[in-house]
């Protein structure tokens, strides 16, 4: 694409031929959507991948569509429609448009100065811009889609500003103090680090010293500039970080569209709905106008004299650039000879770079007898930066002859910006592939003496040449080779197909001014015949007469049709089978046969016809329909917030409450046991010995007991039964397990030799299973083996006595046996061991006993009968007597059944430990498939509960699936989120009196007890819970279970676990009103609802005492209650007395 200029490199990629999109690009994007489709698809297809892929080309659709119809689900076949606009126009669309120039992110700056109202929305997604680095006042994208693909394309060109980086660090710090678990191996933590590691990549970073320099997520203060500004310089471009930010953050928050809006348009001020008589002045006119207005005057020979001088060659030249920069631009035209004077930017060409930061590059470049540079600041005022001071001043202050300054004229001032300049000043002017004829006479025309001893020379990149040379080129074969014939042939070309888009909303528009006029009228002579009633009726009065009963049903449904002429609803939705194409033409018929009431008059017939007409003789239908799609993918749209700015929330101090121990800690004495019962095995009965079966466990009578492995005991220090009853005890924390054999299996000394023997009889002759040279040199495969050159009866005695010498030592140093050798034979012992092999829960005495024995008597009689391992619960060992030999299933590489090591994951659950791997949750299912899950979750909660640390939520770890059926398990992180949602509303009941029913009926906006999906995701960020966004938009739709779209006030108190009645006073009190349900004020007897804290008369609350509302504050001085947004009272003008310090 880039060798035969169908995209540009500069600034980023950029699509510039459809044609090339289509050929070149299409196939290859399908071919990977197809792969998300597949991914994603309800159910399994019944539709081969090759009609899939010719109905994402939009090819064979009437003959591909029974077996789409029949072979998707109606949520797949939304998928494939969705991903088909995506591959035929949503794509093509969205590459063709140049970052910071047609749409961009709101950065600082224009953020500081957007109005305190302005949505959220357009504060942190793409918004429109009007020219280079200048985005739109109110503005946004109306088009979903479209605002989610430029969205995505500007965070990925501009990277992520501070203010989000802020915004998603202290998310993951709330997050990180939710988790449990390590700290280190918190999700959090890890998503962290990883960020953090991805950056340490050279071609990201350039050295891995700019990581080292983070402090890690549990030190990292983001309200720290210096720490945030280290890190924003490492990540503002991470694609992993973005995609977070977007998905979590961004998207969840901002995409919640409204079904009608409010629609007007410049039109009504041309026609004569609202004035009768108009007019207007342009200095490019268009005969684009509405037909109210009438015909376009030109003045005489205006156009004539334009083009004359913009084709003249004495006027106009050319120069083409072959590889280029914006900076290489600017460094070519301030060096070229003769000198330029100024520099047009009409095609938007100088990126990356504000108008100050042009201004000095230029100079650096510029002859020196050039003493400054004019531009444009963000303010629009003419400053002038000097090349002896250094200095931006103000052009008007500045005695510099026009002569030796240059001017920069950026995109957005290309029209109506003038600057002095010398009478033979030479300009260049750039050519963009967006550009049209009236924007390069502006552009042009800035050179006020142009023709008249002033000149231009065009900047023709080498993209914009091939599509010049390839639309005049083509069918009609226009192109002479001059580029100042050429570029204002083919910019007239691209002025035609804007004014094509611009007709087609015009027509739309015409229509809808025919109705609208007759319902204006209808809804005027209304007013005025109920204007005459005495007193004038209020608002909600007024409002009535539109569902006043009395009134003919014929009459009200007229004034709802005549005020739905001014609405307009909007849906972007996917259809959920094979749609039916219509022409444009079409669309316009089916809207004017719905209004046809509206319809009275024949001059109203006759210019219906007359649009109608004109619409039908424009192009192919096939055009039109691009058009008409192009022109809904450039939609805007202004949004206005319905709620005023909430005041924050000021957190209250949580003071730490010393928490009093309730634990009994009667009979906590060490009952001492004899270790000669090491010898026996255990006979399972309680009370009768050290240790006793897991299965047998429990802390009280209500718990279940769990059917633990057989081979799990503790001790009974660990935990006594007898305590079960008296109380309420403190559980131990696991810390040591035993891994006790007792009655160990003997052989015989003469036995035990033989088998020695004869494995180094073998290990002598054959050698060991290594594949390369072993080091033991009683091994055949060393090269200085002592058995090299023996005959086999010398190997044989050699074998016994070496084998004698193996057998009488006591630690493992020094050993002749190769090491597969060694495994065959510790695997025909530890299979002896298994069958009486048990771990045990012991406490820290007794381990501190049981290793003081494995030292001080390692071939005394007990560790002859008994082999002892101590590990901790991580299965670290600690010490193990010397005849201890390790599972057998540690040496058999095909048995998968680990005793030691399902028993290991079974005490960690007794532990209370939340964080497994899969191999680990899989031995735990093992442990513990003999209990159901019901008595897993009661057991595990109740051993929890008497523990004493930080009580967590389960909800969200690895231990979940133990608690959870496979089939839900998709359903755990949800589950986990609307715990801990839960949890924290409870925490801001309990510490910042919010209140959730308040919270719902605030934002219930048309009372009918339910909120929508936005409603209720608004009420919950309201309640500053501590989530993210993309939480409150996941947990929302969970709260639906029927898909309705309306989350009712009893489900959201069965969902988040809300009280019907809020109550924060003392308890007596509240016990009255929950009772009662709604309450009298003590002061003036009004009966409240409970859902008010304070009486709506004479604002005393439930206490009998003036309580000031959450939305005010109480002035010192009057004691008057003024609204927040206030900062002087309105009685007394005194101060706001929290805010008395702040300087403003």
């Amino acid at each position: 694409g880039y060798d035969i200029h169908a995209l540009q490199k500069t600034p980023h990629l950029v699509l510039l031929s459809p044609l090339f999109y289509q050929e070149q690009m299409r196939d290859v994007v399908a071919k990977w959507v197809l792969l998300w489709l597949y991914a994603n698809f309800v159910g399994a297809p019944q539709v081969s991948t090759q009609i899939l892929l010719e109905y994402l080309h939009g090819e064979n659709i009437e003959t591909n569509r029974e077996a789409i119809e029949s072979g998707l689900l109606p949520e797949s076949k939304k998928l494939l429609n969705l991903a088909a606009n995506w591959i035929r126009s949503l794509l093509p669309h969205i590459l063709s448009k140049i970052n910071r120039v047609s749409y961009g992110l709101l950065g600082p700056a224009d953020a500081s100065m957007s109005d305190p109202r302005t949505p959220q929305s357009r504060l942190l997604m793409a918004v429109p811009f009007v020219g280079k680095d200048v985005p739109s006042r109110s503005s946004e994208f109306a088009h979903p889609d479209v605002l989610i693909g430029l969205t995505i394309l500007a965070f990925r060109y501009e990277g992520q500003r501070k203010s989000d980086l802020k915004r998603v660090v202290s998310q993951l710090k709330q997050d990180y103090s939710r988790q449990v678990g390590p700290r280190e191996k918190r999700p959090a933590c890890l998503l962290f680090n990883q960020w953090l590691r991805l950056c340490s990549n050279e071609h990201l970073v350039g050295s891995k010293k700019a990581s080292s320099s983070v402090l890690p997520l549990p030190l990292f203060q983001p309200n720290d500039s210096k720490q945030l500004a280290r890190l924003f310089t490492m990540t503002h471009r991470l694609p992993e970080l973005i995609h977070y930010l977007l998905q979590q953050h961004i998207f969840p928050s901002c995409m919640n569209f409204q079904k009608l809006k409010v629609s007007a348009c410049g039109h009504e001020l041309g026609s004569d709905i609202l004035f009768g008589k108009r007019i207007g002045f342009s200095g490019t006119p268009s005969n684009l106008l509405p037909v109210d207005l009438g015909t376009c005057q030109y003045e005489p020979r205006s156009d004539g004299r334009i083009v004359h001088v913009l084709t003249s060659p004495q006027v106009t030249s050319a120069s083409k650039k072959e590889e280029w920069t914006a900076r290489s631009l600017l460094r070519d035209m301030a060096r070229a000879e003769p000198t330029f004077h100024a520099l047009i930017d009409t095609g938007a060409l100088i990126t990356g770079m504000d108008n100050e930061e042009v201004a000095r590059y230029l100079l650096l470049h510029l002859p020196e007898w050039m003493e400054g540079v004019v531009y444009l600041d963000r303010q629009d005022r003419q400053m002038i930066l000097l090349r002896d001071s250094g200095r931006s001043v103000n052009l008007a202050q500045c005695g510099i002859s026009p002569a030796k300054r240059f001017t920069f004229y950026d995109q957005v001032h290309t029209t109506g910006m003038d600057i002095k300049q010398a009478p033979s000043a030479r300009a260049v002017l750039t050519i963009g592939k967006d550009m049209t004829f009236r924007d390069y006479a502006q552009g042009a025309y800035r050179m006020r003496g142009i023709g008249k001893g002033q000149t231009i020379q065009l900047c023709l990149i080498p993209e914009v040449q091939h599509r010049i040379e390839t639309e005049l080129g083509g069918e009609h074969n226009i192109l002479t080779g001059r580029s100042e014939l050429d570029v204002p042939a083919w910019l007239l070309l691209n002025s035609m197909r804007m004014e094509s888009i611009q007709f087609i909303q015009m027509s739309t528009q015409e229509l809808h001014n025919v109705w609208r006029k007759r319902a204006l009228g209808t809804l005027l002579s209304e007013v005025e015949q109920n204007g005459l009633i005495t007193p004038p009726p209020s608002s909600s009065e007024r409002l009535r007469r539109f569902v006043d009963p009395a009134s003919p049903p014929d009459v009200l449904q007229w004034l709802r049709r005549c005020v739905n002429q001014f609405r307009e609803p909007i849906s972007y939705a996917v259809e959920d089978s094979v749609p039916v194409p219509r022409s444009y033409a079409a669309k316009l018929q089916s809207i004017v046969a719905e209004n046809e009431d509206f319809v009275d008059s024949n001059e109203s017939r006759s210019r219906i016809d007359f649009v109608m007409e004109k619409v039908s003789s424009t192009g192919s239908g096939k055009h039109t329909e691009q058009h008409a799609n192009t022109l809904s993918f450039n939609a805007e749209v202004v949004h206005e917030n319905e709620q005023e700015a909430e005041e924050e929330a000021e957190e209250e101090a949580e003071e730490e409450e010393q928490k009093v121990s309730a634990f009994t800690r009667d009979d906590e004495q060490a009952n001492p046991w004899m270790a000669k019962f090491l010898k026996q095995l255990p006979s399972g009965k309680l009370g009768e010995e050290a240790f006793y079966p897991f299965s047998e466990f429990h802390v009280h009578e209500d718990q279940p007991q769990l059917a633990f492995p057989q081979n799990l005991m503790l001790s009974d220090n660990f935990f006594r039964p007898r305590w079960c009853g008296l109380g309420d005890r403190r559980l131990k924390n696991i810390s040591l397990v035993l891994e006790w054999i007792p009655g160990v299996w003997n052989e015989p000394m003469q036995e035990t030799i033989k088998r020695v023997v004869k494995a180094l009889f073998i290990q002598l002759t054959n050698g060991c299973d290594r594949s390369d040279a072993c080091p033991n040199e009683y091994c055949a495969k060393n090269s200085h083996c002592v058995a090299s050159g023996k005959q086999r009866n010398e190997i044989a005695a050699l074998s016994l006595q070496l084998a004698v010498k193996e057998v009488k030592k006591v630690t493992a140093k020094d050993s002749v046996l190769c090491a597969s050798s060694q495994r065959s034979l510790d695997y025909f012992v530890s299979s002896k061991f298994d069958s009486n092999r048990f771990l045990v829960a012991v406490s820290l005495a007794e381990g501190e006993t049981i290793r003081r024995l494995i030292h001080s008597q390692p071939r005394g009689d007990i560790l002859r009968n008994a082999h002892l391992c101590l590990r901790t619960i991580s299965d670290l060992v600690i010490d193990k007597s010397l005849g201890y030999l390790p599972e057998a299933a540690s040496y058999n590489i095909g048995k998968t059944e680990s005793a030691v090591q399902i028993g290991m994951q079974c005490l960690r659950f007794v532990n209370c430990e939340m964080y497994y791997t899969e191999e680990e949750l899989e031995l735990l299912e093992r442990g513990l498939a003999a209990a159901s899950l019901d008595k897993r979750l009661s057991f595990f909660s109740e051993c929890l509960r008497l523990r004493r640390r930080e009580r967590n939520l389960w909800g969200d770890t690895p231990l979940a699936k133990i608690f959870t059926p496979q089939e839900q398990w998709h359903l755990l992180r949800t589950r986990a989120l609307l715990e801990q949602v839960n949890a924290a509303i409870q925490i801001a009941m309990k510490k910042r009196h919010i209140d959730p029913n308040q919270a719902f009926h605030r934002f219930d906006s048309d009372s009918d007890g339910s909120l929508s999906y936005e409603e209720l995701q608004r009420a919950l960020e309201w309640m500053q819970l501590g989530f993210a966004p993309r939480d409150y938009f996941t947990l929302v739709r969970h709260a639906d279970e029927d898909s309705t779209g309306k989350i009712t006030i009893e489900k959201f108190r069965e969902v988040f676990r809300v009280p019907e009645v809020f109550v924060y006073q003392k308890k007596e009190k509240a016990e009255v009103v929950e009772l009662q349900g709604n309450w009298m004020c003590m002061n003036c007897t009004f009966i409240n609802s409970v859902h008010n804290h304070s009486c709506v008369v004479c604002e005393f609350g439930w206490t009998g005492r003036r309580e000031c509302p959450a939305d005010k504050w109480e002035c010192l001085g009057c004691t008057f209650y003024n609204p927040k947004t206030q900062f002087y009272c309105e009685i007394c003008n005194k101060a706001r007395s929290d805010l008395a310090s702040v300087r403003f």
